[in-house]
């Protein structure tokens, strides 16, 4: 690989955000050989907190241009999703669909001391302000 290289470009850049994001471009744009550990667009991974009153913390691949906060990018996905594991013993956010949480039904995760049966909540305050009204 030493041998076949002709060339050696040093480009500044001032965080590791920056240099992972560049990295990225660079490797989807020459598509080196002997590249192993970036394999196309998904080898970084972002923590997304939708712009929601409940929201539920979640990992994606893709950056969207919607209300929501993202961390990252990240590389260590595994340990993200361990991470947030804990956070979740600790804080009890949602993380069920959009489609269950409107339901209003506890879910199984309520049972397990996973959340803290927001849905539930929300669909009782939401009852409530219909009688009200």
């Amino acid at each position: 690989m030493v041998a076949k290289a002709y060339r050696v470009e040093l480009l500044p850049v001032t965080t590791e955000q920056e240099a992972l994001l560049l990295e990225t471009n660079l490797i989807l744009t020459h598509k080196p050989t002997y590249n192993n550990l970036i394999k196309g667009e998904t080898s970084y991974v972002y923590i997304k907190i939708p712009y929601e009153q409940y929201p539920n913390i979640l990992l994606t691949r893709y950056k969207k241009n919607d209300k929501a906060l993202y961390l990252g990018p990240k590389v260590w996905k595994r340990e993200l999703k361990s991470t947030l594991q804990l956070i979740r013993h600790l804080l009890k956010y949602r993380a069920c669909t959009p489609v269950v949480f409107k339901k209003g039904h506890v879910c199984s995760d309520y049972f397990f001391d996973l959340c803290s049966g927001r849905c539930a909540y929300n669909k009782q305050i939401a009852s409530e302000e219909n009688k009200q009204a």
